[in-house]
């Protein structure tokens, strides 16, 4: 899932619809024989298990390293204050 999916209640936008093209256009591409990831080798893209706040098994779930929000922030970084400003639920900048 895109991270605007999850941190946006109810604003969904073409830019989810990228991020999922472009998620999946990556895997597709390490998929391919001339990728430098050996087949046993490859696994998703963002590997997360739960998925704040959609699917929590348990209340502090998010807080675990596999996460989804987790996975892409590893990757790509958190987004800094001013990104965050405009999104009304504490709850998600408490994240």
């Amino acid at each position: 899932r895109a991270p605007e999916l999850m941190l946006i209640d109810g604003y969904y936008t073409r830019a989810i619809d990228i991020w999922s093209v472009g998620c999946i256009l990556a895997e597709l591409l390490g998929m391919l024989k001339q990728s430098p990831v050996p087949a046993a080798e490859r696994k998703p893209l963002f590997p997360g298990r739960t998925c704040f706040p959609l699917s929590a098994e348990a209340e502090d779930a998010y807080m675990l390293r596999r996460d989804q929000l987790n996975v892409i922030f590893d990757v790509i970084g958190t987004p800094k204050r001013d990104e965050i400003s405009y999104i009304d639920s504490t709850e998600t900048k408490d994240y």
